[in-house]
């Protein structure tokens, strides 16, 4: 069954800039429903941090945050006393539930930092809170769909504490590649770089598209590109109070 896809262009992400801070935030549910969030898919951060960039240590709850490196290096400190470089090779899920406190930092002797942040919601309130690293090819594929982070339970050696799945994937001009659909999910598509073509709809970098049902979907490359793929449990539970995964109220959203 084919559901309506909503598109979000890059120029309807929240943008946040301080020094060498700069973010863009994206909102999957956005244009779906009056929630910010798709299912359990509470925000997206597409990051260029440059050196020098200090985040204080500032604590979240109930939000699963994985930490998505294609450039650079980061250093991550938290309160447990973890103090764990982040790279396009190594990648890191902050299961934040009851409450954990981080910083974040571009050292000064490292490059630029081109990264996403993507907050998931968990499937309670007050989990256990903990952390989670993962050596990765910082080389994405070009073959096939990668799973990054898979939902708690289904053996993936990185999860989140909800019914998300998190792919990414590489695409040379010309290539064609059908999204990671499953019965009984939705997904979302966000480009980090690059152009493709899904279902006659042009997306850029920054931009995303959502399939709020389950719907098939091919994508043809119009120029080199990286993307991810979120797959999502239309059925699953998840709550919506996380500190950044949680609801927001949006201009502009469907009800």
């Amino acid at each position: 069954m084919n559901v309506a896809l909503v598109l979000q262009r890059a120029s309807e992400r929240m943008a946040y800039a301080d020094g060498p801070f700069r973010i863009w935030r994206s909102y999957p549910g956005r244009g779906v429903a009056a929630d910010s969030g798709l299912g359990p898919i509470g925000a997206v951060d597409h990051g260029d941090l440059l050196v020098g960039l200090r985040v204080p240590m500032h604590e979240h709850k109930d939000d699963e945050i994985i930490s998505y490196l294609r450039s650079g290096v980061m250093m991550h400190t938290d309160s447990s006393g973890r103090n764990v470089e982040l790279s396009p090779g190594r990648l890191m899920v902050m299961n934040a539930g009851s409450g954990l406190s981080h910083e974040e930092s571009v050292p000064a002797e490292a490059a630029r930092v081109r990264m996403l942040q993507i907050f998931v919601r968990p499937r309670a309130l007050g989990l256990e809170p903990g952390v989670q690293f993962g050596d990765v090819d910082p080389v994405v594929p070009d073959a096939e769909w990668r799973l990054l982070v898979g939902a708690e339970g289904t053996g993936a050696a990185i999860y989140v504490r909800s019914a998300v799945d998190l792919y990414d994937t590489r695409l040379g001009t010309g290539d064609r590649r059908h999204v990671p659909a499953r019965t009984g999910c939705g997904w979302w598509i966000y480009v980090f770089s690059g152009e493709v073509e899904i279902d006659g709809m042009r997306i850029g970098e920054g931009d995303s598209l959502a399939s709020p049902g389950e719907s098939e979907g091919e994508i043809l490359a119009h120029s080199d590109a990286e993307i991810v793929c979120f797959v999502y449990d239309l059925a699953a539970p998840y709550t919506d109070r996380g500190t950044l995964s949680g609801r927001r109220r949006l201009r502009g959203t469907s009800r």
